[in-house]
């Protein structure tokens, strides 16, 4: 077949040149015109689309957690703007409205001490320090009328007054106070457990979980020391780190211990002193202490952490969720049987 192809365009190009003449070359060589024109390239099979592929499920979100604080939220500051200086003393209450008050003690007594009464007739006993620079003190039984009383030592248990003031304080918010640092629950932004505290709320989902670290925290780190309870000073006041270090501690040094993880990460906290009901001795109250915390969710939790003078006890932040325990019973939801006397 391809023979009879090729020979009838041959013998009709014989032809035509016999009768032209060879005067011009051909457009195109012989090879040219012999070869067929080439044919469009067929065209593939269309593709059999195929079936999509199921969509793989959305990843799980992950549950949401509180934030960490990397800075300490409220910080004491003596601004100078309302103050009163005396003869050994410059009080300074221009965050009074803020819940708090500061008093740098500038004279040379050995054994100063600063009384103030509240506009609820509870009077606070302080020991001042020569030399510490202004020390915090909180404001914490509302509104009114403050009166501050210092006092030097004469020599024994005699003292003598040495100034005297007093100011107002609008104090609105009940919880914000609790946020800062003061004598009884002192740190700063270099304090060791402040870094600790940032550790403890990594990942935590809520106020709850926080306070549920913090109190392990202290309960793995710090024993209690019976030697201490019986000979400590009056005017004690923990020094957190050093406290951390020995490893061992009294009432006041657990509290502040759990006070500053949780103030630190923006929980507001008080500590809290007073007299429980004691049934096998009713006219001689129990030595009683608890730390109690607000969340802006539940309000103030009272009494979520207390110390009976022997050990401490954490309640299960879900207690609202569950049938309440004696313990509970007792100390917290019966109000007859345990009596606030000073908030810190």
């Amino acid at each position: 077949m391809k023979k009879r192809i090729f020979r009838v365009p041959l013998l009709i190009l014989c032809f035509a040149l016999l009768l032209a003449g060879c005067t011009e070359a051909p457009s195109a060589s012989l090879s040219e015109s012999l070869t067929p024109a080439a044919s469009p390239p067929s065209e593939p099979p269309a593709a059999v689309s195929a079936s999509p592929a199921p969509e793989a499920p959305p990843e799980p979100e992950p549950d949401p957690t509180r934030p960490v604080a990397q800075n300490i939220p409220c910080m004491p500051q003596a601004d100078g703007l309302s103050a009163i200086e005396g003869n050994v003393t410059v009080i300074d209450f221009s965050h009074a409205d803020d819940g708090y008050f500061m008093v740098n003690y500038t004279g040379s007594n050995a054994i100063p001490r600063m009384f103030v009464t509240a506009p609820t007739g509870v009077e606070y006993r302080y020991y001042l320090h020569a030399g510490a620079g202004y020390q915090t003190f909180p404001l914490t039984e509302g509104p009114g009328t403050y009166s501050v009383i210092i006092w030097e030592n004469a020599g024994g248990s005699s003292y003598s007054i040495a100034d005297t003031a007093s100011f107002t304080a609008n104090v609105a918010d009940d919880h914000t106070l609790y946020l800062y640092p003061n004598q009884l629950v002192d740190f700063q932004e270099d304090t060791a457990l402040v870094a600790t505290a940032r550790q403890l709320a990594e990942g935590c989902k809520d106020d709850l979980e926080l306070v549920e670290r913090a109190y392990h925290y202290t309960m793995e780190n710090l024993s209690y020391d019976d030697y201490k309870a019986a000979t400590v000073k009056s005017g004690y006041v923990p020094d957190i780190d050093e406290v951390l270090s020995q490893g061992t501690g009294i009432c006041f040094d657990y509290a502040s211990v759990l006070a500053t993880i949780l103030r630190s990460q923006g929980v507001p906290t008080k500590l809290q002193v007073g007299n429980a009901y004691n049934p096998s001795d009713p006219s001689n109250p129990i030595y009683h202490a608890w730390v109690s915390v607000y969340t802006d969710e539940t309000g103030w939790i009272d009494g979520l952490i207390q110390f009976d003078g022997v050990s401490w006890k954490l309640m299960d932040p879900t207690f609202a969720d569950d049938e309440p325990s004696d313990f509970i019973n007792n100390y917290v939801t019966n109000a007859d049987n345990y009596t606030v006397i000073y908030n810190y």
